[in-house]
C-alpha cells in the first residue's frame, strides 16, 4: 500500500499524542486513587471517632453499602470493635439492618459486640429489629433470633406478623418454630386472620413444624373449603400435626381413589404420624391398593407408626424394616421371628436389623454358635456387626474363644 509523505508526517505527529493522553489517563487515575484513599481514612476515622450528627448519618447510609461488608473486614480487630461499639450508642431503627449486615463478620469479637448492640436495639426498635428476619442463615439470623426471643412473649407476634412479608416469611417460620408451643397461638391468629393465602399457608406450615394440636381444627375448615391449589399445603400442615381427631378426615383422602396421588401420598404422611390401630390398618389396606409411585409414602408412614402397625400378618420385609425402626420389645419379637425364616434374605435382613435391640443379643449370640460357617457366611457376619453396634464385647470375646467363629470377629476389628 503506498503511503504519501503528508500522511508519514501526520502518522508520526498522532504518536506523541497518544503517549500524552495515556500519560493524562495514568495521571488521573493516581489522582483518583489518592482521592479515594483519602476518603476511605475519612470514613474510617468518621466510623470509628466520637459520636456525631456526620457519624450517625454515615451510620444510616452505610447499611446499602455494596462494599460494607469489604469495608468492615478492611479495618483492623480494634476498629471493628471501635465501630460496632459506636454503632450501640444510636437507637434510629435504621440501626437494625446495618448490625444485622455487619454480623456476618468473621470476627468473633465484633460479633459479641455487634449481638449486643442488637439486643440492646431490640428493646426499643423492636419492630425494626424483627423485620431483620430476612437474614436467612448464619450469623446473622442466629443473633436476630436471639435478640427477638430477649424480648420474651411480645416477639412471638412480631414473628408472627412478618409471615406477611415474602423476605422475612420464611425467617418468620424458622423462629416461630424455634420458640415451640408458646408460638402456637400467634400463629394461629394469623392463619384466622389473614385473607391472603401465601401468608395463611405460610401460617399453615409453622403450625405444622410445630405440632400445634390447637390448630387442627381451622386448618381442617380451611382444607375442606380451599381452592384445589391450595389444598396439599394445607393437609402437609394437618399431616405434620398428626392429630387423632383428623384421623377420619385424612384416612378418606388416604382412600380416595379419585384424589391426586400427591395429596393422598401426603395423608398417608399424616396416618403414620397419627400412629394409631386403625390408621396401622388402613395403611396396611392402601399398601395393597395403591399405584407403586404411592407405595414409598405409605411404607415411611407405616415405618413412624411404630409398633401398633406390627398387629397381623403382614409384608416380612416391611415388617422388619418396620421393627429396626421402632426398637420396643415388640418389635424385638417380630425381628426374632425372622431369625429362623425359611427364606435366607429375610433371615439376613432380620440379623442386621438387630444392631441397636440389645434385649435380642443373647439370642442373636446362640444363633451364631448354631451356624455353619461354610454354608452361614453371611448370616454369622450380620450377627457378629449386631453384637458389635449394640457393644457387647464380653459376647464378642465368647465367639472368637471358637476356632470356627474367630475369624468374623477378627476380620471387623483388624
Amino acid at each position: 500500500m503506498r503511503v504519501y509523505p503528508g500522511e508519514k508526517k501526520r502518522a508520526k505527529r498522532g504518536r506523541p499524542g497518544t503517549f500524552a493522553t495515556l500519560l493524562v489517563l495514568i495521571a488521573l487515575a493516581s489522582v483518583m486513587a489518592v482521592g479515594h484513599t483519602i476518603a476511605s481514612r475519612n470514613e474510617v476515622a468518621l466510623a470509628t471517632g466520637t459520636r456525631s450528627d456526620a457519624q450517625l448519618e454515615f451510620f444510616l447510609q452505610a447499611a446499602d453499602r455494596p462494599d460494607l461488608k469489604e469495608f468492615y473486614e478492611s479495618l483492623d480487630p480494634a476498629q471493628r470493635l471501635s465501630m460496632a461499639r459506636n454503632i450501640a450508642q444510636y437507637d434510629q431503627a435504621g440501626m437494625a439492618k446495618l448490625l444485622a449486615k455487619l454480623l456476618a463478620s468473621i470476627d468473633p469479637q465484633a460479633r459479641s459486640a455487634l449481638s449486643g448492640a442488637l439486643k440492646d436495639l431490640a428493646k426499643r426498635q423492636p419492630a425494626a429489629v424483627a423485620d431483620q428476619l430476612s437474614e436467612s442463615s448464619g450469623f446473622p439470623r442466629t443473633a436476630v433470633f436471639s435478640a427477638l426471643h430477649s424480648l420474651g412473649d411480645s416477639s412471638l407476634s412480631l414473628a408472627a406478623e412478618r409471615l406477611a412479608q415474602p423476605s422475612t416469611r420464611d425467617g418468620a417460620i424458622a423462629f416461630l418454630v424455634e420458640s415451640g408451643g408458646a408460638a402456637d397461638e400467634s400463629a394461629l391468629a394469623v392463619f384466622r386472620g389473614s385473607t391472603d393465602w401465601d401468608t395463611k399457608l405460610a401460617a399453615a406450615k409453622a403450625l405444622g413444624q410445630l405440632r400445634a394440636r390447637s390448630a387442627t381444627h381451622a386448618l381442617l375448615d380451611a382444607y375442606r373449603s380451599a381452592p384445589p391449589e391450595r389444598r396439599l399445603a394445607l393437609l402437609g400442615s394437618i399431616a405434620a400435626i398428626g392429630d387423632p381427631e383428623s384421623q377420619d378426615e385424612v384416612a378418606a383422602v388416604a382412600l380416595d381413589e379419585s384424589a391426586p396421588p400427591d395429596l393422598r401420598a401426603q395423608a398417608a404422611v399424616g396416618l403414620g404420624r397419627i400412629g394409631s390401630v386403625s390408621g396401622a390398618s388402613t395403611l396396611w389396606r392402601l399398601l395393597g391398593t395403591m399405584e407403586p409411585t404411592l407405595a414409598s409414602a405409605v411404607r415411611s408412614a407405616l415405618i413412624e407408626s411404630g409398633d401398633n402397625a406390627l398387629l397381623g400378618e403382614h409384608d416380612p420385609t416391611l415388617m422388619v424394616a418396620i421393627s429396626a425402626a421402632s426398637k420396643s420389645a415388640a418389635a424385638d419379637e417380630v425381628l426374632a421371628g425372622y431369625f429362623g425364616s425359611s427364606d435366607r434374605s429375610l433371615r439376613l435382613r432380620a440379623l442386621r436389623s438387630a444392631g441397636g435391640h440389645p434385649r435380642l443379643a443373647g439370642r442373636v449370640f446362640d444363633l451364631i454358635r448354631s451356624l455353619d460357617p461354610s454354608s452361614d457366611g453371611d448370616l454369622i457376619q450380620a450377627a457378629v456387626d449386631a453384637l458389635r453396634n449394640d457393644g457387647r464385647p464380653d459376647l464378642l470375646a465368647g465367639i472368637s474363644k471358637d476356632p470356627r467363629l474367630a475369624g468374623f470377629v477378627e476380620r471387623r476389628d483388624s
